[in-house]
């Protein structure tokens, strides 16, 4: 009896053990909601944001993440726009995808974020942004021939459906 004893104290311990383990980011499951948290690490903000792999055109896309209470992804930093090009990856999607960059209302001071905040940060393509090319932009997740990955492209706005990423703070 000693021994089974000993053996039901010890794994109870264990147990207990494997699952204390407290989160990685307190507090980020009640401000994300169903998006997952980036903390940027020059800053330590927190961005909440979803990849989403079904395909939808960028105004579609952009209204998907209107209704659930954020926006095309914004990327203001290198961190953020590889760490986005990563989680994209990982969610199987391996060409490119939506971001909220755009120059939808032609003849105003050029290129803006789908969520008002201030464009602080590129990492364009050769020759973009191109309006020829169109008015939205994308994030290229393959790396193309004698470019880095997670440069950004112009495309069509409702000319190509692709997968997407939103943004909240």
């Amino acid at each position: 009896i000693h021994f089974a004893m000993r053996f039901l104290i010890a794994f109870t311990s264990a147990l207990l053990y494997l699952c204390g383990a407290a989160p990685s980011q307190p507090g980020t499951a009640t401000v994300c909601g169903d998006f997952s948290a980036y903390t940027n690490p020059n800053n330590g903000q927190t961005t909440c944001y979803l990849i989403q792999t079904g395909w939808k055109s960028w105004s579609e896309a952009e209204t998907d993440c209107i209704q659930r209470g954020a926006h095309l992804a914004s990327i203001h930093d290198d961190n953020f726009n590889s760490f986005l090009r990563n989680a994209a990856r990982d969610a199987g999607i391996y060409d490119s995808f939506h971001i909220g960059l755009s120059d939808v209302n032609p003849g105003t001071s050029g290129f803006a974020w789908s969520d008002g905040s201030v464009l602080n940060y590129s990492n364009f393509g050769p020759g973009i942004p191109n309006i020829n090319y169109g008015h939205c932009l994308y994030l290229q997740i393959q790396k193309l021939p004698g470019l880095s990955s997670g440069m950004w492209f112009s495309e069509q706005c409702d000319g190509y459906s692709l997968p997407y990423g939103c943004t909240k703070n």
